[in-house]
């Protein structure tokens, strides 16, 4: 039988017993020698807990992601910075507020918003990935609610990142338990475009490394990376022959654009120095 748990400060429990204390378990205990109460890390007498959170509210419209990635693009076209925007959800209606803001490249600072109670937050990486640094999880540690992030922003479609956080903790989450009607998550199965029925892809389909083609917002006259083809040449690819242009060897993981396969730069370095 487990020995029962009562909290601290009420009345005194016979021995043996938990009691429950700020800083954590404490155990009453008698013996033929003496009587004690000392602390212990578990209750070992009853089952685990595991930690977890389930999502009960509905889910953040699109059109909601939308018009941030809207403020967030304008941004950083302008300032070169991060945004942030405060997440509402009165009378299960979810809504956006921008604060006041001072924004860096990777840092931003922002006021509260007087008669609002946000809920969580959505704040971009600018083109970085989407992701919870150190810096996200300092300034939210006790703000408990909804945390999203918005990476590689000038790409059509952004780098998704979800997370709940409690009591100082991070419970990620998928973007599309959280968000409605994502593109290429629609619950809606009937929602598909009916003109789609007549395309289909020329080669096999591959995911696409579009990391070369944002476009260069900090005022460079180059404008996109994939018109800088003057001052490259053109190589082959060895798994499909197919002709690539050299500066598709300038992303981080290389694809070639026709077969989707991975390229290995070392082996193309050591070609041309051959």
């Amino acid at each position: 039988m487990p020995i029962p748990v009562v909290n601290a400060g009420g009345t005194t429990p016979d021995a043996p017993a938990y009691i429950v204390g700020k800083d954590g378990f404490y155990l009453k205990k008698r013996t033929e020698l003496y009587e004690c109460t000392v602390k212990v890390p578990e209750l070992p007498e009853y089952p685990e807990v595991r930690e977890k959170v389930q999502w009960t509210a509905s889910k953040l419209p699109w059109s909601l992601i939308e018009s941030t990635l809207d403020f967030f693009r304008a941004v950083y076209m302008k300032y070169q910075g991060e945004a942030i925007v405060l997440v509402t959800h009165d009378d299960g209606a979810w809504d956006i507020s921008v604060p006041r803001q001072t924004v860096e490249p990777a840092h931003l600072k922002y006021r509260s918003v007087d008669k609002v109670t946000p809920v969580g937050t959505i704040h971009s990486h600018c083109n970085m990935g989407a992701f919870f640094s150190g810096t996200d999880d300092g300034d939210v540690v006790n703000f408990d609610g909804l945390h999203i992030v918005l990476g590689r922003i000038s790409l059509p479609f952004p780098e998704i990142a979800t997370a709940v956080y409690i009591n100082g903790r991070m419970f990620e989450c998928r973007p599309e338990d959280i968000i409605a009607d994502m593109p290429g998550y629609s619950e809606n199965k009937d929602s598909k475009h009916p003109w789609m029925k007549n395309v289909r892809p020329a080669r096999q389909r591959f995911p696409f490394n579009e990391r070369d083609m944002l476009p260069d917002f900090s005022g460079s006259t180059d404008g996109c990376r994939h018109q800088r083809e003057e001052s490259h040449g053109e190589i082959n690819c060895p798994h499909c022959g197919e002709e690539i242009p050299e500066y598709a060897l300038e992303a981080d993981n290389p694809l070639c654009w026709y077969c989707g396969e991975k390229l290995a730069v070392d082996e193309f370095m050591h070609m041309e120095e051959v």
